[in-house]
């Protein structure tokens, strides 16, 4: 059976290198500047909430479920506030 302790060895190694290098490398590139700074993009569709999408349909369908999990499992999948915000849109 061949011993793979030296092998696993000098892949640990180069990972490390690598892993440190890879910065290094990184601030270099900024530096010279063949590689930009990577900027944030905000993004703001002004989409309303998951529940404010729903038609009114899907809505009593969260709803029925919601009171059968309550009655039957004893479980809550949506909060009370969500329950009433479904309840005023539906």
């Amino acid at each position: 059976m061949p011993n793979v302790a030296l092998p696993l060895f000098i892949m640990t190694i180069l990972l490390l290198i690598f892993l440190i290098a890879s910065g290094v490398f990184k601030k270099i590139l900024l530096y010279l500047g063949i590689l930009s700074e990577d900027k944030e993009i905000e993004v703001n569709e002004n989409l309303g909430t998951y529940f404010n999408c729903l038609s009114n349909k899907n809505r009593k369908g969260w709803l029925v479920d919601e009171f059968h999990m309550r009655k039957v499992h004893d479980i809550c999948i949506l909060s009370e506030d969500m329950v009433v915000h479904c309840k005023e849109k539906h």
